[in-house]
């Protein structure tokens, strides 16, 4: 990897087979999977570059041509790269450290020309962040690293990591609400419960802002703090938003019914239980994290990575609050999860340049909702004698990198 030039622009808004990790002995999948000559750069024709957090030893372009249509799914973690379906011939799969000052490992997959075709959904998730190298590469689909309620993306951030997040109970009837998770930014609190009551239980905090614009480290954000549970089962904070690269030599080309997604996951609502009690809603997941890299990048679709919403504050005897919003491909409100009859709402995620808003407070005798999670990031890294094409979104906007 070498250093980036950056133009600060900012655009507007199952079976599983393996490709073997080249640490591993794992057997390939048809003719995909082991690299035969290990890496080491670009196959010929293509344009010799550097890629970001990419180790020279996994920038080699593959020979094959990787179709992705109907529901696949794509895991990161363990010893090597799982997938649905096997690699064709001429894709090779690894996992390789990151060429970023403490950034965590990253999963590879290469291609010679990688098309994500029309009604195409790519479910992507795992520990690691997930990187795809090709000569092209064309989404006419949906490859999505979004969380999804607890379940993080690749790479995302798992919930209830930070105890100071998470609410406290008071007494019965008296849950606060988790806080959501960070990434560009922090997100909002948790809920208080019995503000107008003496036993005051304080929502969870925010998590703290980290990374830079320019994603110098390719990680997804972080999860939200979880509900307090009082009696019931404990609501789970939303998980974040995972991250995923797509590095061409050539060209990117995101189709207008083409969709990239790193959403946080929403947080769960306050469980009822015990027909007189019930618990506080959890934070919601913050967005991940999306780099499209290649000189020419043509952007008809749509990039997301908003944060998942809070999740509502549960009552005894009035039920379970809802479920905050995963974060998705919209420009509205990720909206919080309503409350059950004495329980209150849970905070929106974050959207494009909305912040995350906190879970609604409880003033007496009742449960509060969780806060949102923040936005996550989108950086697109081109030429600089190919300005970015196309009627296309990031949402948030993009921090463009020339170089």
């Amino acid at each position: 990897m070498r250093s980036l030039r950056a133009a600060l622009l900012l655009i507007g808004a199952c079976g599983f087979h393996t490709g073997a990790s080249e640490a591993t002995d794992g057997h390939p999948m048809g003719d995909g999977g082991v690299d035969p000559d290990g890496g080491g750069g670009p196959e010929a024709g293509d344009t010799p570059r550097d890629l970001p957090h990419v180790p020279s030893t996994a920038e080699t372009g593959g020979t094959g041509t990787w179709t992705l249509s109907g529901a696949v799914t794509i895991s990161t973690s363990g010893t090597m790269v799982m997938t649905s379906v096997p690699l064709p011939t001429g894709v090779f799969a690894s996992i390789v450290a990151q060429q970023s000052g403490g950034g965590p490992d990253i999963a590879v997959i290469r291609a010679g020309t990688v098309n994500v075709v029309a009604g195409a959904n790519v479910v992507i998730t795992g520990t690691r962040p997930l990187v795809i190298v090709a000569n092209t590469i064309t989404v006419d689909g949906t490859l999505d690293v979004g969380a999804a309620l607890a379940a993080a993306g690749a790479g995302g951030g798992a919930p209830g990591t930070t105890v100071a997040m998470n609410g406290v109970h008071s007494g019965n009837y008296g849950d606060s609400g988790g806080g959501g998770g960070a990434f560009t930014q922090t997100a909002g609190a948790g809920g208080s419960a019995n503000t107008s009551c003496s036993a005051l239980a304080v929502g969870g905090i925010t998590g703290t802002a980290f990374g830079t614009a320019a994603l110098d480290v390719l990680e997804g954000g972080r999860g939200g703090g979880t509900g307090s549970k009082g009696s019931c089962t404990v609501a789970s904070g939303g998980a974040g938003g995972g991250a995923i690269q797509l590095s061409a030599y050539t060209a990117i080309t995101i189709g207008s019914a083409g969709r990239v997604l790193a959403g946080g996951g929403g947080g769960v609502g306050g469980v009822f239980c015990n027909n007189t009690d019930a618990g506080a809603g959890a934070g919601g997941g913050a967005g991940g994290a999306i780099y499209l890299d290649a000189p020419k990048i043509e952007l008809e679709g749509r990039l997301a990575a908003n944060g998942g919403a809070g999740g509502g504050g549960g009552c005894g005897p009035g039920g379970s609050g809802g479920d905050g919003q995963n974060g998705g491909v919209m420009s509205a409100a990720t909206a919080g999860g309503p409350g059950g009859s004495c329980g209150t709402r849970g905070g929106d995620g974050a959207v494009g340049a909305s912040a995350a808003q906190a879970g609604t407070t409880n003033g007496c005798d009742g449960n509060a909702g969780g806060g949102g999670g923040a936005v996550g990031r989108v950086v697109l890294h081109h030429s600089t004698t190919m300005p970015i094409s196309g009627g296309g979104a990031a949402v948030p906007a993009a921090t463009d990198l020339a170089f």
